[in-house]
């Protein structure tokens, strides 16, 4: 995390965390975004067929929310606050990875208006 979130870290970037003052775990939930090179299916240099095609793009990543806390608005709160830095920064898309077998998460992006653009068929 320091590595990713510190400013160390050159490219834009900003890890959200939504907390309750009263709780005793006092984060409830978090939420990231950086700016990476990734080519228009979200893959990195690493994975993408052509290199030439990677692109500076913002990934939003790492979003959870502790399961007395769920169905609040919190996960919604946290990607709007998300994109309103990536906007900041410039950027008109955003990008995300879903594990396939996450069927709540991605029934969130949708309702948040995402959609999906490509499927890791080697996740």
């Amino acid at each position: 995390l320091v590595q990713r979130f510190s400013s160390r870290n050159r490219a834009e970037h900003a890890l959200l965390i939504a907390e309750d003052p009263d709780a005793q775990e006092r984060i409830v939930g978090c939420c990231a975004i950086e700016i990476c090179q990734l080519n228009a299916k979200g893959e990195d240099q690493l994975r993408a067929a052509d290199p030439n095609a990677l692109q500076w793009r913002p990934l939003l990543s790492s979003l959870a929310v502790s399961k007395a806390y769920r169905r609040k608005g919190i996960a919604k709160r946290l990607c709007k606050e998300a994109e309103k830095a990536a906007i900041s920064w410039g950027c008109d898309e955003i990008l995300l990875k879903v594990e396939n077998s996450n069927r709540r998460a991605q029934k969130l992006y949708r309702k948040l208006g995402y959609r999906t653009v490509a499927v890791d068929t080697r996740a």
